[in-house]
């Protein structure tokens, strides 16, 4: 909760605050980034799983699930970046919950489509055998 309340900072582009380099500073610095990468990881993970779960169970869902993860994982982090931080700036306007999200995102897109795929081929490659056992 702690890290959590640094997100919700006014943020104001005219006074913008000076960073605190000392070393007892940065176990603070390191838990925010934690929690950005943790919140980012939830998120993908629940996205790979909904998303790898129904391509594989649902053969309509899955030509446009597949197509559309293999364009968008084709997109570099950095191109989803430039858009996504001015629109949760937008979002979010005075604040750094804007920033925050923006960097979750980043690292959202940079982990998720390889998360999805994972997930979509664990289950469509278990043997017809296996399948029948669980049911």
């Amino acid at each position: 909760m702690h890290f959590g309340h640094g997100m919700l900072v006014a943020l104001d582009p005219s006074s913008v605050p000076d960073l605190d380099f000392s070393t007892g500073q940065i176990p603070y610095y390191a838990g925010r980034t934690l929690l950005r990468i943790w919140i980012a990881f939830c998120f993908s993970l629940l996205f790979a799983i909904s998303l790898g779960y129904l391509a594989a169970k649902n053969g309509a869902a899955r030509a446009v699930i597949l197509l559309a993860l293999n364009v968008l994982q084709s997109v570099p982090v950095l191109g989803f970046l430039s858009a996504t931080a001015a629109g949760f700036m937008v979002l979010f306007p005075g604040s750094l919950l804007g920033v925050e999200c923006a960097a979750i995102f980043a690292i959202f897109t940079g982990q998720v489509w390889n998360m999805a795929f994972g997930f979509y081929h664990s289950i469509v490659t278990i043997p017809s055998n296996m399948q029948e056992a669980d049911g």
